[in-house]
């Protein structure tokens, strides 16, 4: 349950990387910028939906185990 967010998370900025590279080779740094700046906010979302989640369900998670 806890390695399924940071899946996620290494997931999505695996394929985040040859976006990045592009741009960095364009020397195009403020489209750069915009794109890491998505991945980190994503990055942020998914891991404070999994905190949440596992949160609300802390209960019914440690009865299920």
């Amino acid at each position: 349950l806890i390695a399924l967010p940071l899946s996620l998370n290494v997931a999505f900025s695996t394929t985040m990387i040859p976006a990045i590279a592009m741009e960095k080779t364009k020397n195009n740094y403020c489209e750069m910028k915009k794109k890491i700046n998505i991945g980190l906010k994503y990055s942020g979302l998914i891991g404070l939906i999994a905190t949440l989640g596992m949160g609300m369900f802390s209960e019914i998670i440690i009865n299920i185990l």
